[in-house]
């Protein structure tokens, strides 16, 4: 607990205090100052891929209620093949728990400072301009924005890192 009060008051104290107080003997800045002054993108993608996994779901159970019906009056095991609309829904279904976690796991990749793979921007933004080229009426689309925002803030942690005299991963 004193951890988290003294870096509540480290964060308070960058905002207050003028930036040139945190510059250190070398004149660099502490790469948590350098983080703490810019836009956190990751935490924008985190919001907008957990809201896109609860539209996701909720879209799911609205849209495809009648599929889940069937597979409930079948006995749920074993009833999703051959049926199209059964393994339709079950595959919405299954994404949602996945988008939940990339945003959750950008959340605490912002929090701790840390870059995420590049590569996780780069297959969600293919995977995503995929589908979308594929199936143009989805959300698919929905999924682009944030994974422009993780390989923007990736550059960005790069660039500051690199700066600072830190390799980047």
């Amino acid at each position: 607990m004193m951890m988290d009060a003294s870096r509540k008051a480290f964060n308070l104290r960058v905002f207050t205090m003028p930036v040139s107080k945190y510059i250190n003997n070398q004149g660099d800045f502490p790469m948590s100052v350098a983080q703490n002054r810019t836009i956190p993108l990751l935490r924008v993608s985190g919001y907008w891929l957990i809201v896109m996994s609860v539209i996701h779901l909720l879209v799911d159970i609205l849209y495809c209620f009648e599929p889940w019906s069937d597979i409930v009056r079948s006995g749920v095991f074993n009833a999703v093949d051959p049926y199209f609309d059964r393994g339709a829904a079950f595959w919405m279904l299954m994404l949602s728990p996945f988008l939940f976690a990339l945003g959750q796991l950008c959340f605490w990749a912002q929090e701790h400072n840390v870059r995420l793979p590049v590569f996780m921007g780069w297959n969600l933004l293919i995977t995503s301009a995929f589908g979308a080229f594929l199936m143009p009426i989805s959300g698919f689309w929905g999924l682009i924005p944030p994974a422009l925002l993780m390989l923007v803030e990736s550059q960005r942690h790069n660039a500051v890192t690199s700066k600072h005299g830190v390799a980047p991963l």
